[in-house]
């Protein structure tokens, strides 16, 4: 079991992130805190308009980071010292961006659809995917900074 968690982690953790968020966003809703029902078209444009800008800065982040990641397998396969549990978290950390690359295109394609009727703010159906979008791109960041720094420790440094 120890073993299966080792290396397992960053998805047993965005599991259970994952699901918090959730939780906490069906909530909101279940409890009516999320109608915003007397706000005008400029709050609901406002809002769509921040939903996208900030998803629009996770798919810049994320276009930055899987070439990067790339770059780094791509030399590994060049020279032998380069340790393979590196690759691996680089790997896995590339693995993470797709994912995130996906839920970010979701949320810039629903903030303006939905911004015509109620607050992208307070939509669970946008907030759910921008936080998952978050959470996997956080993910990907963590296990790339781990194949770095396991790259850096079979360099000495």
């Amino acid at each position: 079991m120890n073993e299966f968690l080792f290396k397992w982690w960053d998805v047993a953790a965005f599991l259970l992130l994952a699901a918090i968020h959730t939780g906490a966003w069906l909530e909101q809703k279940y409890l009516g805190k999320l109608n915003r029902a007397g706000e005008g078209a400029t709050a609901r444009q406002s809002g769509a308009q921040m939903m996208t800008a900030s998803s629009a800065s996770g798919i810049a982040a994320v276009s930055i980071l899987v070439p990067a990641s790339m770059l780094i397998v791509q030399l590994s396969s060049k020279t032998t010292s380069f340790p393979l549990v590196a690759v691996w978290h680089v790997f896995r950390g590339a693995l993470w961006f797709p994912g995130s690359l996906f839920l970010g295109l979701w949320v810039i394609f629903l903030a303006p659809l939905k911004s015509q009727s109620i607050d992208a703010r307070a939509s669970v159906e946008i907030g759910i995917p921008f936080g998952l979008q978050l959470i996997a791109l956080f993910f990907g960041m963590v296990q790339l900074v781990l194949g770095l720094h396991q790259f850096l420790l079979a360099k000495g440094y």
